[in-house]
């Protein structure tokens, strides 16, 4: 195996699968539709994916099992602190 056939073929197994792409699409509508219903609008500033899943340099979890997607939701109430939100379960 040549070096450029190796970077190559590990090149096209750092990209994430169709399988895998959606199954985060699945759990990113899955998070938004439990927020939506748990959380008035109100209590929402705003929410959104952040990190590697947006920049495109996510690896798949066959080649980095800790490999995850970054959410990031910020509530109006700035006096709240999260145990706050820990406690409305």
């Amino acid at each position: 195996m040549s070096v450029l056939s190796f970077l190559t073929a590990t090149a096209s197994s750092a990209v994430l699968s169709a399988t895998e792409q959606s199954s985060i699409a699945t759990s990113i509508t899955t998070l938004q539709s439990r927020m939506a219903s748990y959380f008035d609008s109100s209590a929402i500033a705003q929410h959104f994916r952040f990190g590697s899943s947006t920049r495109g340099t996510i690896l798949p979890r066959s080649m980095d099992e800790k490999s995850d997607i970054d959410y990031m939701v910020v509530f109006s109430d700035t006096s709240a602190t999260p145990q706050t939100y820990l406690r409305l379960r």
